[in-house]
């Protein structure tokens, strides 16, 4: 009974994990993002295709300029910049700010 509760928690885990090196790096290609996590490819492969398909990240073409002769062109994950926003209100008693 517990192995699902574990796999859960390691799920959420390995996603936090994700969403903490792009947001340290930016946007990355899986390669680095595997070695920057610690994630086996084909782990890191099955979580960012399940926070694509969730809205959160989306792959977009690399655009370092570095191109390979041969192979696939590298694609990077970044951040779905249309997936949530944020307001902050801040309510004083002679003032309110909107951010």
């Amino acid at each position: 009974m517990r192995t699902v509760a574990d796999s859960d928690s390691v799920r959420r885990q390995n996603r936090g994990l994700v969403l903490a090196a792009l947001r340290r790096a930016g946007p990355m290609s899986r390669t680095a993002l595997a070695t920057a996590t610690g994630l086996r490819p084909a782990s890191l492969t099955a979580i960012a295709a399940d926070m694509i398909s969730q809205g959160l990240l989306v792959d977009s073409p690399d655009q370092s300029g570095e191109s390979k002769s041969r192979g696939r062109p590298a694609t990077h994950l970044s951040f779905n910049r249309a997936a949530a926003h944020a307001v902050i209100v801040e309510v004083d008693v002679n003032r309110t700010r909107l951010s």
